[in-house]
């Protein structure tokens, strides 16, 4: 329970950095909101689960976040989808006036953050309780 709260923490914390920076460069929608979302997800599959000095190998943190882009975008996409007519009013969260939820950065980076921090904290959390069964 804990790395999963590690996760939300960690890939939420990423996701609202990301966000509200896009959000306030005026980004919403678009290929430059896509990448923003895409780039949420692969830092929190490189900095989320195990530290890259304690991967076998290199190849793991990368393979993490190329899948996390593409969570990233699978996210952003059902968040439009779903979440396209809902308008959260905060006058401090550039864009949330006058946008949907799934068209402000700062308000859905979060959101598809911390469900992938999750994810990948639940998943290593998993591997490291195998190599070590006397925990």
């Amino acid at each position: 329970m804990g790395r999963m709260f590690l996760g939300l923490i960690k890939g939420g914390l990423l996701g609202a950095i990301a966000g509200y920076l896009a959000s306030s460069a005026g980004i919403s929608t678009g290929p430059l909101a896509l990448a923003v979302y895409a780039g949420v997800g692969a830092l929190v599959g490189l900095i989320c689960g195990k530290p890259l000095w304690k991967q076998e190998t290199i190849w793991t943190p990368i393979l993490k976040a190329l899948f996390g882009a593409g969570v990233g975008l699978g996210l952003s996409i059902l968040g439009r989808k779903f979440l396209g007519s809902t308008f959260v009013s905060i006058s401090a969260i550039p864009g949330a006036l006058v946008h949907p939820l799934g068209e402000v950065p700062a308000l859905l980076a979060p959101i598809v953050g911390a469900a992938y921090g999750i994810f990948v904290e639940f998943d290593d959390g998993a591997d490291a309780a195998k190599s070590n069964p006397a925990r």
